[in-house]
């Protein structure tokens, strides 16, 4: 399967989202006859670990699905704030198995890691 589609010079972004949301069905009518991929994943080897690979996963499932997604950068200064807050939810309300706060504590040593390296890069969001 082909990567997602760039967006083109003087194309608006409406446009393109038009175009990614067709090629996505293509993709998502290729699976379902058996020609695609049983997800998004697609070529993901280029991607340094694998909480990048498994949001790669993610935000492609749901632009085949629909379904909404919401994301946080490290670069945004809020970004620890808000994975502190839901890491304190799910150990309030959610499931305690244990891996997910796992995944969502090293989420949060990954954002914080970066942010100590990458100072200058932190912004409000815009």
């Amino acid at each position: 399967m082909a990567d997602v589609p760039k967006q083109l010079p003087g194309e608006s972004i409406s446009e393109w989202h038009v175009r990614v949301q067709a090629h996505m069905a293509e993709m998502a009518e290729a699976e379902s006859t058996g020609q695609g991929k049983k997800s998004y994943a697609g070529n993901l080897a280029h991607l340094p670990n694998r909480t990048q690979v498994k949001a790669a996963q993610i935000i492609g499932d749901c632009a085949i699905s629909g379904e909404p997604v919401f994301i946080f950068r490290a670069k945004d200064i809020f970004s620890i704030m808000v994975i502190q807050d839901y890491l304190d939810r799910v150990d309030k309300y959610g499931n305690n198995t244990g891996e997910l706060q796992e995944g969502i504590v090293q989420a949060l040593q990954d954002f914080r890691d970066w942010q100590q390296k990458n100072t200058d890069r932190i912004r409000f969001p815009d």
